[in-house]
């Protein structure tokens, strides 16, 4: 009598197992392929879920930089600023030591704007209306940074006038410019920049200096514009109204020491060259009328200026 028992049991099995089996053929393909679309279905939800955090942060990230603007006004020796904590400020040296854009407007009498930031960020500096005079110093130093940037505010007018003698820290000789800067330099906008170096260079960088455009006026005691790296000039009306060089570059690496003019409306005055490199000089797609004490161009290496870009006055 067990043994029936147990024989209706495994038959009763037999036979659930033939059934499961009658709806699925191929035995555990239904099971195979509900796993395999739980499983495309999984990833599926995995890369829109991606796909939706890439477009968020995306999102964010434009949201960010529309709102990087901040809004800086100086009034003799003090400043307010639209966001704590991005300038820090110590007797009339105002520092910039978060990367982004700043509106720089007002005025600051005897003292300095400087940035230092890391290595790897970029700062933007919005010149509207801003004056700053230094009676020992540069008015604009960049201590460190990737890149910075000065943007001309259009319709403004902006005023650096530097001391006659600098007064340096121990075992250091920079500043040594008006505009003075560390590290890449870049000027653009429409706007109005005069620039009254009386110690020593107009706008300097240790690396390389761009102009974009604007319309620039420079009183130097020596260069208008020091590209330690490079020189190069898109466009702009630039006015150098006395100085020994307008333009100077003097690396010794191979793909440095030159300056290259491609554009914009240039006035030089200067006792010694025009332009002065240690590799290259390229003139071409401007309009440059100069007076000088000296040859037009000094340069060792390659010098190519177009016919009718530089015209004595």
């Amino acid at each position: 009598m067990k043994l029936s028992k147990i024989s209706a049991l495994v038959l009763a099995i037999l036979m659930l197992v033939c059934s499961l089996a009658a709806c699925s053929p191929n035995g555990q393909t239904n099971e195979t392929e509900s796993s395999t679309m739980k499983e495309t279905l999984t990833e599926s939800k995995k890369e829109s879920a991606t796909e939706s955090g890439s477009q968020t942060e995306s999102a964010t990230q434009t949201e960010t930089e529309s709102q990087t603007e901040i809004a800086v006004t100086f009034d003799g020796s003090t400043y307010n600023s639209s966001l704590d904590g991005a300038i820090t400020h110590e007797g009339k040296v105002f520092t910039i030591t978060k990367a982004g854009v700043y509106r720089l407007s007002g005025k600051i009498d005897d003292g300095q704007i400087a940035v230092n930031v890391s290595k790897f960020e970029q700062v933007e500096l919005k010149f509207d209306g801003l004056t700053v005079s230094n009676s020992t110093s540069a008015p604009i130093y960049v201590m460190s940074a990737d890149k910075v940037e000065i943007k001309l505010v259009k319709d403004t007018v902006n005023t650096l006038t530097d001391a006659y003698s600098y007064n340096f820290p121990l075992n250091e000789d920079k500043p040594n410019a008006c505009i003075y800067s560390s590290d890449d330099l870049t000027i653009n906008g429409n706007g109005t920049l005069i620039v009254n170096a009386r110690f020593n260079n107009g706008i300097g960088t240790k690396n390389d200096l761009k102009i974009k455009e604007g319309n620039i006026v420079i009183n130097a005691a020596k260069n208008a514009f020091k590209g330690n790296g490079s020189i190069t000039v898109e466009g702009g009306d630039l006015k150098v109204e006395s100085c020994k060089r307008a333009f100077k570059s003097d690396s010794l690496e191979t793909d440095k020491g030159f300056v290259t003019i491609l554009g914009g409306t240039i006035d030089v005055t200067a006792t010694n060259n025009v332009i002065e490199a240690t590799n290259s000089i390229s003139v071409s797609g401007c309009t440059i009328k100069y007076s000088c004490g000296s040859d037009v161009t000094f340069c060792d290496g390659n010098v190519s200026i177009s016919d009718g870009c530089m015209t004595q006055k």
